[in-house]
């Protein structure tokens, strides 16, 4: 079975039950109606990559530098 097929499935609920949160930056506000920045970074992996904890810390410090706020990278690695 390719590795995106183990992939899709995540995927489709993460798209399904959190629209408009893969590879995207939401705005939220809090129940006061103080503004609160939520940046989340979510990788899901079906296959080893020898250069994945690499890739990941870039995405992290990217979005650090360029926001200057606090980010949230999170890996769901799924065992075949």
């Amino acid at each position: 079975m390719p590795n995106d097929e183990y992939d899709s499935p995540c995927k489709e609920a993460i798209e399904t039950y959190f629209q408009g949160f893969v590879d995207k930056l939401v705005q939220v506000w809090r129940s006061n109606g103080e503004e609160r920045w939520v940046l989340v970074h979510l990788e899901v992996q079906s296959h080893e990559e020898t250069n994945f904890a690499q890739r990941m810390y870039v995405y992290h410090y990217r979005l650090f530098d360029r926001y200057n706020r606090s980010v949230a990278s999170l890996a769901q690695i799924q065992s075949q």
